[in-house]
């Protein structure tokens, strides 16, 4: 049992990541984020998860970053958070896009918006006219 949370969308990463930093980022967003004791290990940046759950696809003229599809995931704005202070903007990265989310219940919907590294959430509602 669990939670699911769909997303949809993507970020665009500019200029095209180099195939060292595609294969680092690809890596880490592969791997357990938990020390030999099952300990989390990016609690601090408010990451409650050992999964990242995004992927990347490489287009012809930049590189594109969006939800890998696993059931059950939490906290992804946290980890795009991650990513942007501690790798793509230190090493000259920048990323623009938004991703929707959708979870379980009718009031978990919103957005992540990230322009030129800046991240944004935005609370989602539903307004009849």
């Amino acid at each position: 049992m669990g939670y699911n949370t769909n997303w949809d969308g993507y970020f665009v990463i500019e200029p095209k990541l180099s195939q060292e930093h595609y294969d680092h980022i690809e890596k880490f967003c592969n791997t357990r984020h938990e020390d030999k004791n099952g300990k989390m290990l990016y609690r601090n940046y408010g990451i409650s998860t050992v999964h990242c759950d995004l992927q990347l696809h490489s287009i012809s003229t930049a590189t594109i970053l969006r939800w890998n599809g696993s059931e059950k995931t939490y906290n992804l704005e946290k980890w795009v958070e991650y990513l942007i202070k501690n790798f793509f903007k230190p090493n000259g990265y920048k990323l623009n896009g938004e991703m929707t989310w959708q979870g379980e219940g009718p009031d978990d919907r919103g957005k992540v918006v990230v322009k030129d590294n800046k991240l944004e959430i935005k609370q989602g509602r539903i307004v009849y006219n």
